[in-house]
């Protein structure tokens, strides 16, 4: 027998464009019936000369009426609608997952943002927690350790000065404790006669001393300071690179740059290179090519950007089924309580 027309088939109530909370772009909290009456309605007049699914909708109207006022209904079509979200987000998560065998915690949060309220950063943790569990590397890259604001205001201001650092600058060591190095930016701070003050390289120095405050603070925004002018090299080429307008790079010269941050830091911490690196990479706005160049809408407003089957992973095209399963469930549960 062949579904009615004025209700969802079973592969429409499985596909977001027909969603009622997607397809009419009702807010994940809203639960004022008149409110939700009020939106349906604006949509429907807006559809009169539309897209095929539109004008599939305006055949569903009762039905959506009828579900998204009755709270039960409503709270099933919306653990729907979350679920498909959540595959969505998933699938932009696996992909990068499966290019670059790493992902950054910022990539969470992109996706969370751009879900309109249905997703938070723990969902998508949560629904990807078996990446990590299979290897899958997770780098915090939204923990800030290196000031890079800081850090350029101090290289422009000793150009100034004629000096290349802050131990230049007090003519200290760096192996000094760093109790001994804030005392010190004080002795310089209090050396500029105040007479002189406004002199542009006395001014210079006062304004030094106070960025190196926060710098010689304690041991560990200490150490990030040494780790930025070890690997000042790759930091400078990211800054031309910003100025050119070059806001992408080719994954072989992202592992050109680890190269050199491992290098430079001697370490084989891959982990910490990573981190370090992300942080860079966020500050001067570049993307990996393979990597953060993923598409981080997820909306639903044109269905090209959600079709994944014509991938070439195995990987990508076993989760995808287990992903429609567990949406299948959802719906089960529901037909089942009707």
């Amino acid at each position: 027998m062949s579904e009615k027309i004025d209700s969802r088939s079973e592969k429409e109530k499985k596909d977001a464009e027909y969603n009622y909370y997607h397809a009419f772009k009702i807010d994940p909290n809203e639960k004022d019936d008149s409110k939700i009456k009020t939106i349906i309605a604006q949509k429907k007049n807006q559809w009169t000369v539309g897209t095929v699914s539109q004008r599939r909708l305006l055949q569903l109207v009762n039905e959506a009426v009828d579900i998204m006022v009755n709270p039960v209904y409503r709270e099933e079509e919306n653990q729907i609608a979350k679920q498909l979200k959540l595959n969505d987000a998933k699938m932009c998560i696996l992909s990068k997952a499966n290019n670059l065998g790493y992902l950054y915690k910022s990539d969470y949060r992109k996706l969370a943002d751009n879900s309109d309220k249905w997703l938070t950063i723990d969902d998508i943790e949560k629904a990807t927690e078996d990446l990590i569990q299979q290897g899958v590397k997770l780098i915090d890259d939204t923990q800030k350790s290196l000031d890079f604001i800081c850090y350029e205001n101090i290289d422009k201001l000793l150009k100034t000065i004629g000096k290349k650092d802050l131990y230049e600058f007090l003519s200290k060591p760096e192996t000094l404790p760093v109790a001994t190095l804030f005392a010190e930016v004080d002795v310089v701070y209090k050396s500029v006669s105040p007479a002189l003050a406004t002199e542009p390289k006395n001014n210079a120095i006062q304004k030094v001393c106070g960025e190196a405050r926060k710098v010689f603070k304690d041991d560990n925004t200490k150490k990030y300071y040494d780790i930025y002018l070890a690997t000042k090299e790759v930091w400078d080429d990211f800054s031309k690179r910003q100025d050119w307008g070059i806001s992408q790079m080719e994954m072989k010269e992202y592992l050109a740059y680890s190269e050199k941050v491992k290098t430079a830091l001697n370490t084989s911490d891959v982990d910490f290179v990573g981190t370090i690196l992300a942080e860079g990479l966020g500050f001067y706005k570049m993307t990996v090519l393979g990597g953060d160049n993923l598409q981080f809408n997820l909306s639903y407003s044109n269905p090209q950007k959600n079709n994944y089957d014509n991938t070439t992973s195995t990987v990508l095209k076993i989760e995808k089924l287990l992903l429609e399963v567990q949406t299948q469930l959802i719906i089960l549960k529901k037909e089942m309580s009707n």
